[in-house]
């Protein structure tokens, strides 16, 4: 059997791109970093941004401890209109349920956090709950936050929700079926709770939210994740 000269040369070239792939692959695979490799990395990089003078416009967040202190945006947040073109009719179906599905949103805030994480609620997601109420010690009326008279910190949390709620129910009752609760950090798709809502009954006393079971037998709702009363069970 005569095999010409092109084809020997081909299954060759083949044959050597085929094992060179092949290597790759495999040591790509058994390749890992490790922890100390990707510190040293990051200190390298972080040591580059300082000598340059480089401040990086993200922050890195691998937890809920590295939020605690992170600052929101400083400039405002801008939307497409509704009222443009392109995005005309868009919103039908979520502002029709929006009238028969009424949510009072109410948002946890410390005077810290007005500026850089309460106004950004506000901005977003805070502009499709049918009333929009802040909860600070400090009032503030660009929000509107409402000022209560708790201390600021972890262990007037509980505190400050029990006069929240009490003034949500005392001043707001008749102005929405369902009342949500939500920290500054949260971000909530009002259209989609809605969704949720709409085949339920507000009259009956309800909640919804992510139900954490330690400390407690009954249990109780994350708050910043966010929970949902009803008209009933505010």
């Amino acid at each position: 059997m005569n095999v010409s000269r092109p084809i020997v040369i081909a299954l060759g070239v083949g044959f050597v791109f085929g094992l060179t792939v092949s290597y790759l692959f495999i040591n790509t695979q058994r390749f890992s970093y490790s922890t100390d490799f990707l510190t040293d990395l990051q200190s390298h990089w972080l040591s580059y941004n300082k000598n340059n003078g480089i401040q990086p416009d993200f922050h890195d967040a691998h937890d809920h401890n590295d939020i605690e202190d992170a600052k929101g945006p400083t400039t405002e947040v801008v939307f497409h209109s509704p009222e443009e073109d392109a995005h005309k009719g868009e919103a039908v179906v979520a502002q029709d349920l929006a009238k028969s599905v009424r949510v009072l949103c109410w948002i946890m805030t410390g005077p810290q956090n007005h500026e850089s994480k309460a106004r950004h609620v506000k901005a977003t997601w805070g502009k499709r709950c049918n009333k929009l109420i802040f909860m600070s010690s400090k009032a503030d009326e660009s929000l509107p936050a409402v000022k209560l008279n708790v201390k600021e910190g972890r262990d007037s949390l509980w505190g400050k929700t029990k006069q929240a709620f009490e003034y949500v129910y005392k001043n707001h009752l008749d102005e929405a079926d369902w009342f949500l609760k939500a920290d500054d950090d949260t971000f909530t798709i009002v259209e989609n709770l809605r969704f949720l809502l709409k085949d339920k009954n507000s009259s009956e006393p309800m909640f919804f939210g992510h139900k954490f079971k330690p400390f407690v037998p009954q249990g109780y709702f994350s708050g910043g994740a966010g929970y949902v009363l009803s008209k009933a069970a505010l």
